[in-house]
């Protein structure tokens, strides 16, 4: 993985562009050989019309939002720029029913949903899981904002629809598909922030190619009251610096359609750490590169799709004070191929083979650890009649290292009689596998360790209508989960710690959302909100001696109020946009008994006023926005404090051709 980007110090940036330089060569090479040996007579855009309905994750059936019997959240293409994004995780915090569990301006975004953490939480990618099997979640901070399209949230998302790690739903983004435009991007803000990118496309009747570079850097050392010295401090060792590179190229001959995406990354962060660590030196780097591969054939009624994904990640963790040297060589293999038929206009089935292979060498563990997985689904859609749509799933999955998983889902979806009302819900049975620290750790890994599983039902319900310019969609869901054999890491014998099957979680709450938007006379409206209320608790926990106790409190960091707002006007060109988070108080230990319990709630508010237009082929979009716009003093994690106000200034110039 290093000689991706070359490890001699001064070389790495002019490295890892020449490494870009020499794929997109690759790709441009190859792609015209390929399309003119499959040299189909059929019209191009045939098949184009059909694949774009399909979701490139495949196990999943082409229907609309409204028909399926999960809620599932769709982020405007235009979120990212209304709250001056530049992570996913920035996209989430204001515009998804998830919470963000933010560890200060720069630091890890770690993602939460119905009381369930990232390690519950599948993010996928182009179709793939890409959570770190060593640590079973990602940081969302790794992934600039403009890498990320077609985001969605499936909150009650099941295991069988896409493998494993579903407990708390899945997280979803495609890579930004090829447009006829080249555009600069550059955005600057408070305490050295500093972000630039550039995208360029083509997008032909049959072959299409874009590249997407992204670059970011900030000192972030910024301002904070220090509660516990009460006096105003600032942050140290924050800064970070990463560089991104996002090739796409793909064609559409006769009854053949081809995507690929491959994405390079580096990431330099210094991890400020507690706000009680008083000299902070720890650095982590991320270094990776991501590949993913789409290959279809449409025969009559019938789609074929094989699909790859490839990954290499080196991960180097470094804390001298704290004499911690971690260094790791990830690396991981999967194929699927999935077949679905439209036997009828009532009856859809969808089923396939996914494939893995795991290996990573680290020094934290004895030796170089694997894992191979196989799994097997199938999928149906049935309509017994115009207005009732059933979807069951099964799936079987066995690993290398701990066994056979079996997961299943039955969901179902009413169109009412009331126009745009649908009735939906759905029973899961859902697992996450330990994650390899987890099993091999070398001073505490259990081998022994079970699968988390859970249970979840859920049932709500969707409305969605246009009445002339105005667009209206509203939908409510209630759930509940049971969750088991959750993993937690105790201290042992000698103080070494370890992990164990330990605990079970009840969760259950309410998700709501409303969205409207309203053209008239040229004025346009929007607005959307998101409320949910969460109560997810321990009711009774096992102790190291066998014990059993009673808890049920609510879980750490989990707030059982929150929502989320947005709005926007805009007039020949002009817009003001507003969006805020609001997170209800939250306990920083599991028995609430800390002094410092509970975290006080807080909301968080943005404000952005700029212009945007287009003059004869170019596209302009310049924008001023106001973070924190009351300066309050907010800290999602304890000891983690988030910035005052401050600006960012954003300039985007688009070319079409």
């Amino acid at each position: 993985m290093s000689s991706f980007f070359c490890s001699t110090p001064g070389r790495g940036a002019f490295c890892f562009w020449l490494v870009v330089g020499f794929f997109v060569i690759l790709q441009l090479a190859v792609f015209p050989a390929l399309v003119y040996a499959l040299n189909q007579t059929a019209q191009p855009d045939t098949l184009r019309l059909r694949l774009e309905q399909i979701y490139i994750e495949a196990s999943r059936m082409p229907v609309a939002p409204e028909r399926l019997p999960v809620e599932v959240s769709l982020v405007r293409a235009d979120a990212a720029a209304a709250s001056a994004a530049a992570s996913l995780g920035d996209v989430l915090r204001f515009h998804t029913p998830v919470m963000i569990r933010a560890y200060g301006l720069g630091g890890i975004q770690s993602v939460s949903a119905r009381g369930f953490g990232a390690r519950q939480t599948s993010l996928m990618w182009n179709g793939f899981g890409i959570n770190h099997a060593m640590l079973g979640e990602t940081d969302y901070n790794l992934i600039p904002a403009g890498f990320a399209s077609n985001i969605r949230v499936a909150t009650g998302n099941s295991s069988a629809s896409f493998g494993e790690g579903s407990t708390a739903g899945a997280v979803l983004f495609d890579s930004p598909q090829p447009e006829n435009e080249t555009a600069f991007s550059l955005q600057t803000g408070a305490w050295g922030q500093r972000q630039f990118g550039l995208q360029t496309g083509f997008r032909g009747p049959v072959f299409r190619a874009s590249l997407h570079l992204s670059g970011a850097q900030a000192m972030n050392n910024y301002p904070y009251f220090d509660d516990i010295r009460q006096r105003e401090e600032v942050r140290r060792n924050n800064q970070f610096q990463n560089r991104h590179a996002l090739l796409n190229a793909g064609f559409t001959q006769g009854s053949w359609h081809y995507d690929g995406s491959l994405w390079l990354g580096a990431a330099e962060h210094h991890i400020a750490g507690s706000s009680a660590i008083r000299n902070p030196r720890a650095v982590q780097d991320d270094r990776f590169t991501r590949w993913t591969n789409l290959l279809a054939r449409q025969q009559g009624r019938g789609l074929w799709q094989l699909s790859s994904f490839h990954e290499w990640y080196a991960l180097d963790y470094t804390d001298v004070p704290a004499r911690i040297e971690s260094t790791s060589d990830l690396r991981r293999h999967q194929a699927r191929l999935v077949y679905r038929q439209e036997l009828s206009t009532r009856l859809f089935l969808s089923g396939g083979l996914d494939a893995g292979h795991l290996s990573v060498e680290t020094n934290n563990y004895s030796g170089t650890e694997t894992r191979q997985q196989l799994s097997a689904f199938v999928q149906a859609e049935v309509r017994p009649t115009q207005t009732l749509a059933i979807y069951p799933v099964l799936r079987v999955l066995t690993y290398s290292d701990f066994g056979q998983a079996f997961t299943g889902s039955f969901g179902a979806n009413w169109r009412t009689p009331l126009d745009g009302l649908y009735l939906r819900g759905q029973i899961a049975r859902n697992f996450n596998p330990p994650g390899l620290n987890d099993l091999f750790w070398g001073q505490g890994g259990n081998p022994d360790l079970k699968p988390e599983e859970s249970l979840s039902l859920e049932a709500g319900a969707a409305w969605a209508r246009n009445l002339g310019e105005l667009q209206t969609r509203a939908g409510v869901t209630l759930y509940r989960i049971w969750f088991e054999n959750g993993i937690r890491w105790l201290p042992g014998a000698g103080g070494i710690w370890s992990p164990v099957n330990l605990f079970e979680i009840d969760s259950r709450g309410v998700e709501a959302d409303l969205s409207l938007s309203y053209d008239w006379r040229g004025w346009g409206f929007s607005m959307d909100a998101a409320l949910a209320r969460t109560r997810a608790t321990i009711p009774r926990e096992e102790t190291v001696e066998g014990q059993l106790r009673r808890v049920d409190r609510q879980l750490t960091y989990v707030p059982e109020w929150s929502w989320k707002a947005g709005a926007g006007i805009r007039k020949l060109g002009a817009f003001a946009n507003f969006s805020l988070q609001h997170a209800g108080s939250r306990f920083t230990t599991a028995d609430h008994s800390s002094p410092i319990d509970p975290l006080s709630a807080f909301t968080d508010m943005n404000l952005q006023l700029g212009y945007e237009g287009r003059f004869r082929g170019t596209q302009l979009r310049l924008a001023w926005t106001l973070h924190n716009l009351t300066d309050g003093q907010h800290e999602f994690i304890s000891r983690y404090p988030l910035p005052p106000r401050y600006q960012t200034l954003s300039l985007r110039i688009g070319f079409l051709y």
